[in-house]
């Protein structure tokens, strides 16, 4: 049994109308130090090497699965079945327990971060695709799936329909900034060995 990691909304800024501005514009700058924090977690991991590519895959397949189980995404679901096809490639089964707790997440904060993961994953292909470890390199499916090339220009197009100011708006921010979190705990328990991890078969 692997350890729980949970995360609740903290208060979150509020967005903010800015003049001609829309609400992915607000997003983005309302989230943006958040996200920025989160980002730094992971540019930590060198995804050529066996250990951190397995850090990656476990904080990745943990929090989509919790996201997956409170608002249904056929996009994260394939995600989910790579991650997982791919930690067992590399001898490595089951899943860490992280739970999004609260109130169900907005479904278009859910879209907002899983479509942007999905564009951060090509660039994070060229530095998979560096690795000199054939094991590495054989698990394959999540770094080399091409996912929905329409899902971002649908979420981008949906966020500008949000009235900026709104309480739906301000929902969505709380949402994304809470989801954030849910990486970022997930990755720090691994790096603290909180989380006993996927085990063998």
């Amino acid at each position: 049994m692997t350890a729980t990691t949970s995360i609740t909304r903290s208060a979150a800024p509020r967005a903010r109308p800015q003049t001609g501005t829309g609400f992915r514009t607000v997003l983005r700058e309302e989230t943006r130090a958040t996200h920025d924090v989160m980002d730094a977690l992971f540019s930590q991991l060198d995804l050529a090497r066996a250990g951190d590519f397995v850090r990656f895959c476990r904080v990745h397949l943990a929090c989509f699965r919790a996201l997956g189980s409170v608002c249904a995404h056929p996009g994260m679901t394939a995600a989910t079945a790579d991650l997982s096809a791919d930690l067992e490639s590399l001898g490595l089964y089951g899943a860490d327990d992280v739970q999004f707790s609260g109130p169900d997440p907005d479904p278009l904060a859910v879209d907002y971060v899983f479509a942007g993961s999905r564009l951060g994953t090509k660039v994070l292909r060229r530095r998979w695709s560096a690795s000199g470890d054939p094991a590495v390199l054989a698990a394959s499916r999540y770094f080399t799936a091409e996912g929905d090339p329409l899902a971002w220009p649908r979420v981008c197009a949906a966020l500008d329909n949000v009235p900026t100011g709104s309480a739906r708006a301000d929902r969505i921010v709380s949402d994304t900034i809470a989801i954030y979190g849910l990486f970022m705990q997930s990755f720090q328990d691994l790096a603290q060995g909180q989380s006993a991890g996927p085990s063998h078969p």
